[in-house]
């Protein structure tokens, strides 16, 4: 909880067994700069190929779920076939990402990311992870653990199991 120096609003963990609306107020906002922050260190890379956030985010999953599908990359991202189109075609012409026929079924293209693809996602992932490095330094570990908890009952079930999918489909290519 957020403390107010001096006020008789002033709530404290110990005064209620909740949250007030201010304290939400604040984690939203220190999400929104955080957020900000992040893609920002990205976004510098990304501009100076001609690519984006939508092609950032394709990039990341093909790269942590290789064999991944259009279907799945377009429920996890929460946009449509007709928006995944431009970036993934853009994504595949550069040579960051490749798309092979699923041996299963011929009709489903399975993507994956190149070695130029691996590499680009490293490089992206150098800022974002270092800002994370720091701050995770700053804290404790039982803070950065309560974050990541608290990130954990932010996401949907369907994301946690797509990060549970991810996780298990890295640890196996290492």
């Amino acid at each position: 909880m957020v403390e107010t120096q001096g006020t008789a609003a002033s709530t404290t963990k110990a005064d209620t067994p909740g949250w007030t609306f201010d304290d939400l107020l604040m984690g939203l906002a220190l999400h929104f700069f955080a957020q900000l922050n992040l893609t920002e260190d990205a976004d510098k890379q990304l501009s100076d190929l001609k690519l984006g956030r939508t092609h950032h985010r394709v990039l990341y999953i093909c790269h942590r779920k290789p064999g991944v599908t259009s279907g799945e990359i377009t429920k996890t991202l929460r946009i449509t076939n007709q928006a995944l189109n431009r970036p993934m075609r853009e994504l595949i012409e550069t040579g960051y990402v490749e798309q092979r026929v699923s041996p299963v079924d011929r009709r489903q293209r399975l993507h994956y990311s190149t070695e130029t693809g691996a590499e680009l996602f490293q490089q992206l992932a150098q800022l974002q992870t270092e800002r994370l490095r720091r701050a995770y330094e700053a804290s404790t570990p039982a803070a950065v653990e309560g974050f990541l908890d608290v990130l954990r009952h932010v996401a949907s079930d369907e994301d946690l199991a797509f990060l549970d999918v991810m996780q298990m489909t890295s640890s196996t290519a290492n």
